[in-house]
């Protein structure tokens, strides 16, 4: 018996690159699909951690942690650069998230809001 296998290209999103740049307050939000299990990709010329990514005060009802990575417990070193890993099924239905960024050299907290999509 044989069997004929048929390769299928992959359909992926992106790693969404955002430089943190603490200087530039003007800034888009970042969307990101969770069918196409998209991350984010912070990075930055000073060293920092994500203290936290909740739910903006817009959608209050928000599932509390969009991504499978919590964040600061999963990642509590401060480094130039942080993968948020996939967003979970259920953070998916269009909301906003602000992260909250901690800098190792003091610097003030930076906004760059998530938006997330089925």
């Amino acid at each position: 018996m044989s069997t004929k296998l048929v390769h299928m290209p992959p359909m992926l999103g992106q790693r969404k690159e955002y430089l943190i740049d603490p200087e530039y307050t003007e800034h888009e939000e970042i969307h990101i699909s969770v069918s196409l299990q998209e991350t984010v990709h912070w990075y930055c010329d000073k060293k920092f951690r994500v203290k936290s990514v909740k739910p903006a005060e817009e959608n209050p009802k928000a599932p509390p942690h969009p991504f499978y990575r919590k964040f600061p417990e999963d990642n509590p070193d401060f480094a130039f650069q942080v993968n948020s890993g996939p967003v979970r099924p259920e953070a998916g239905n269009e909301f906003l998230y602000k992260p909250t960024f901690e800098f190792q050299d003091g610097t003030p907290d930076y906004d760059p809001h998530i938006r997330t999509h089925p």
